[in-house]
């Protein structure tokens, strides 16, 4: 549990300082640019 929390906080931390980044977490298939 302890791993994946931090893994989680790491991610959140991640998506603060690229924000743009959200975008990828939808299955929009935007992964290509």
């Amino acid at each position: 549990q302890e791993a994946v929390n931090s893994f989680v906080q790491i991610v959140e931390d991640y998506l603060r300082y690229y924000p743009d980044h959200w975008l990828l977490l939808e299955p929009k298939g935007e992964f290509k640019k």
